[in-house]
């Protein structure tokens, strides 16, 4: 009886959405004869569906006979070369395994594990393939995806990571038969089965398509997922520029570039994206009534490891779980391991299956049989599943179909959106236990009411110094150009005061007190909130801001709150501080959040208990929250002076959001001064790390260059030039100096932390020149004033660093900064303008362009070197100068005590 409810007799591909049965494919149109079929957005703006020119239309019926939508058979379309066993909401399975690309860079900008590139890099390089037809998100437009035959390995990496948005996979049928040579296939299930059925009455596809590899799949969200999103993020569809829904290890994050080069970052499983929403609402019900979430049809399928299976138990990286089912694709796995391509450890199918959660995910038949109540035509399914669920989720189902009927009707965003945090709330309470909830308040409100108790006021030994400064900033994360900024300030500071006591506040003391020899007590990091945080971390960090703030109130008038031992050590030490220093960095944004709240909770403390607040050699904005913008302008707005480092742009983004009462300058950065080694000292350690080759070359001149080792994580998808294009860029680059200009290079590296070292990318530049023999990577780690005097012996300097770019400015190198994202090109554009030197900083976002454009910049660097020298000999005393003015205000305010 259940097979007769489900029947669905296809009339012409039009019936398919007027049934709520379309998937957005694109199989109809890849396969037609005459290109009359093509895909338009529904009137509800939800959905990509066919649209047929009936006068071209020659009634021949390919259209429907290769739509999945009206289901279709699972095990009449298995390929006969698929062997194994057959396992219920898997198919036929040879092997399954969890694994992961090794290579870092692969794997940390894939959706998860990066396999699917890795293998498809490995069919395309060993000739096993011609081309692998893929799909990316369209440049240029925010929600249109693209599917295209790659043809190198750039191309399949720019195909990198999931898209949450309806892709016409299928279009691309009729373009595969015009091309010659073999193919591989990568696509969601229903993308699968329409080639499928395709292939079987369309031979030539068959020997063109010689191997698919299957993503496993719970639905495809329709358009309004992604608009829903982008307004409750209070982002504009037009301000984005690109958007990549998923990245950055696992579960990963959604990116969203706006035009101004600005980032917003939504985890994965919060409840605006996969922890809710796009869980529960924006489903098409074709995907509600499909019975095949593994690509069964595939020779090969992929998904998201949620096994926790070791070696990747808690690993942060992302994994991947993969089903083999052909001979053919067991040894290529197999080769891909010996060849350390891959990691891969078998599991069972089963593990795969309940840690998919697929038995549920292929309940069925409580939702058929709704359907049929609700007299509602359903696709013709053979799921190969012999023990369905219970058919008493009735209920369930139903209000199921409800939010999906809602989610796709075109329904106002506002309403939209009261209907879904309603819903979510419900969702709340009924998977979370209230009790575990209350816990949680009333932890947070005893730790309040304990805070409030008061303590003795004992500043006994607070009068050893008879100043007192305590410095923040960017400082305590092992970034040398960070660590350069406050070494400048103390290196000044103790030029200028006697009988100073220094206080330090870092992430990480331990290391700040031995790098600067300067006391250090743990950061305020209770005031950090991070964008995404969950209701408690947000309702807890704002009692602790709340009580902070309120502590200080009390410790004005001599009354000590207890609080906790991290606070209260801060408010000591401010208390009896001559004043607060902000040493030159660029926290506060709406890019870094947590950073922007602690720094500005920080200066209003610091007012309230009478202490003056200087702000030095910032780059400040962009903000693109209200409420940053409001709690940046009542905190700077109590701040005595601020000192900028990038010509006019951060002290404009400040009188934007109407920040107008403290002294504002256009100074420098606060590193400009540092001291440096030896020249003596410095061409002896270059010459203990460089090889003989290299020291021996009759070079004319000699270029140090860097590469920002953070830039592979925060590549932009579907732009020209991602993490591998650069750096063969930057080897082309290498390569064209020595041949044209008969230089020798070596790369500097300034950041040594772990998964942004620099090193890592000078490292495969190298690998990939010519002239090896006449380019070195530092290897050794060297504090800021080594590297500074390791820079001065170069006679150019080319790099994405900031620091390292300041470096070379100070010792009147020419200096050519390449930048990536609007906040690193907001300061080597002002580096450069402050130094009058436009020469000196390539205008264009680094992901952006190619060799020919950043070539053309280097050459007129060189061409330039003289004039800009020059330049730099009159502006560098001056910014030099420039960069003191906050040292200079805290002396002037000791010295007026």
């Amino acid at each position: 009886m259940i097979e007769q409810r489900i029947m669905f007799q296809v009339g012409s591909i039009s019936s398919i959405p007027q049934s709520h049965l379309c998937i957005s494919c694109g199989s109809c149109a890849g396969i037609c004869p005459k290109g009359c079929i093509s895909l338009e957005i529904n009137r509800s703006g939800t959905l990509l569906e066919p649209k047929v020119n009936e006068f071209q239309c020659i009634h021949c019926g390919l259209c429907t006979s290769v739509c999945p939508g009206a289901g279709w058979d699972a095990g009449g379309l298995t390929p006969n070369t698929h062997i194994g066993e057959s396992v219920n909401y898997l198919g036929r399975v040879v092997s399954c395994y969890v694994g992961c690309s090794l290579d870092e860079g692969i794997r940390m900008n894939s959706a998860s594990g990066g396999i699917v590139t890795e293998l498809l890099i490995y069919l395309l390089e060993n000739g096993c393939v011609d081309g692998v037809i893929v799909s990316r998100m369209k440049k240029g437009s925010l929600l249109e995806t693209e599917t295209f035959i790659a043809r190198t390995k750039a191309e399949i990496i720019s195909s990198q990571k999931s898209i949450y948005c309806p892709v016409p996979a299928g279009k691309i049928l009729s373009e595969i038969l015009t091309e010659k040579g073999k193919f591989a296939f990568v696509g969601l299930p229903c993308h699968i089965a329409g080639l499928k059925k395709a292939q079987r009455i369309n031979k030539p596809l068959t020997e063109r398509i010689v191997i698919t590899i299957g993503l496993f799949c719970s639905r495809t969200p329709n358009y309004k997922a992604t608009e829903n999103l982008l307004k409750n993020v209070d982002v504009n569809k037009d301000q984005v520029h690109t958007l990549e829904y998923r990245g950055r290890g696992h579960p990963g994050k959604l990116r969203i570039v706006l035009r101004d080069g600005s980032e917003i970052f939504v985890d994965h499983l919060d409840n605006r994206y996969w922890g809710y929403a796009f869980l529960y609402y924006f489903k098409p019900i074709r995907c509600w009534v499909c019975h095949d979430h593994s690509a069964m049809l595939a020779d090969i399928s992929c998904g998201d490891n949620w096994i926790g299976k070791d070696p990747f138990k808690h690993d942060q990286k992302g994994s991947s779980i993969l089903v083999a089912r052909t001979q053919f694709v067991e040894s290529i796995l197999s080769q891909m391991k010996e060849t350390q391509k891959i990691l891969i450890e078998r599991v069972s199918a089963q593990e795969i299956v309940n840690s998919q959660d697929l038995k549920n995910k292929s309940n069925l038949m409580p939702r058929m049989n709704l359907m049929h109540l609700l007299k509602k035509e359903v696709p013709t399914n053979s799921p190969l599943v012999d023990d369905q669920v219970s058919t008493m989720y009735f209920l369930p189902s139903l209000f199921e179909y409800i939010t999906i009927r809602i989610s796709n009707s075109g329904l106002n965003d506002s309403v939209m959106n009261c209907y879904i945090h309603f819903s979510y709330m419900t969702y709340k309470l009924k998977h979370n236990s209230i009790l575990k909830k209350g816990s949680k308040l009333v932890d947070i409100m005893k730790g309040g009411i304990n805070a409030l108790k008061t303590e003795k006021l004992d500043i006994q030994g607070c009068e050893k110094y008879r100043n007192k400064i305590v410095i923040i900033g960017g400082f305590g994360w092992k970034d040398i150009g960070d660590e350069a900024m406050p070494h400048g300030v103390i290196h000044n500071l103790r030029k200028r005061l006697k009988d100073l006591d220094i206080v330090m506040l870092s992430p990480d003391p331990e290391f700040t007190e031995s790098f600067h020899k300067e006391r250090s007590i743990q950061d305020a990091n209770f005031l950090s909130i991070g964008r995404n945080s969950n209701f408690f971390g947000k309702l807890k960090v704002f009692c602790a801001t709340s009580l902070f703030i309120f502590g200080a109130y009390m410790q004005r008038y001599n009354i000590r709150l207890k609080l906790w031992p991290n606070a209260r050590r801060i408010l000591d030490e401010i208390s009896n501080a001559t004043l607060l220093f902000n040493n030159g960095g660029g926290n506060l944004n709406s890019i870094m959040p947590e950073e922007l709240y602690k720094k500005c909770s920080l200066y209003w403390a610091t007012k309230i208990l009478k202490k003056p607040v200087i702000i030095s050699g910032q780059t400040i904005g962009p903000f693109y929250h209200r409420f940053d913008k409001i709690y940046a302008k009542f905190c700077l707005n109590q701040v005595d002076f601020i000192s900028f480092r990038d010509k006019n742009t951060s002290h404009n983004r400040l009188q934007d959001i109407g920040v107008t009462k403290p002294i504002m300058v256009d100074a420098a950065d606060d590193a400009m001064t540092i001291p440096k080694i030896s020249r003596e000292k410095a061409i002896e350690l270059l010459m203990s790390e460089a090889p003989n080759e290299w020291l021996e070359s009759d070079a004319q001149n000699c270029v140090v260059m860097n590469l920002k080792g953070s830039m592979s994580l925060f590549q932009v998808s579907n732009q020209k030039m991602q993490e591998d294009s650069i750096i063969k860029v930057m080897a082309q680059i290498s390569d064209a100096l020595i041949e044209k200009f008969n230089s020798k290079i070596f790369y500097l590296p300034t950041d040594y932390s772990e998964g942004v070292d620099d090193r890592v990318l000078h490292q495969q530049i190298w690998s990939q020149m010519k002239h090896k023999e006449r380019v070195f990577c530092i290897e050794n780690e060297y504090d800021d004033s080594t590297l500074k005097g390791l820079v001065s012996l170069a006679d150019y300097a080319i790099g994405s660093r900031y620091h390292f770019c300041v470096f070379a400015a100070s010792e009147n190198i020419p200096f050519l900064g390449i930048a990536h994202g609007i906040y690193q090109k907001t300061k080597l554009k002002g580096l450069a303008d402050l130094c009058g030197t436009a020469q000196c900083y390539f205008s264009e976002d680094i992901s952006l362009e190619n060799y020919e454009a950043i070539w053309g910049a280097v050459v007129q660097l060189i061409e330039d070197s003289g004039t800009i020298k020059e330049a730099l000999s009159h502006t560098v005393p001056i910014l030099k100068e420039k960069s003191l003015l906050g040292v200079k205000k805290a002396e002037e305010i000791i010295h007026a005590r």
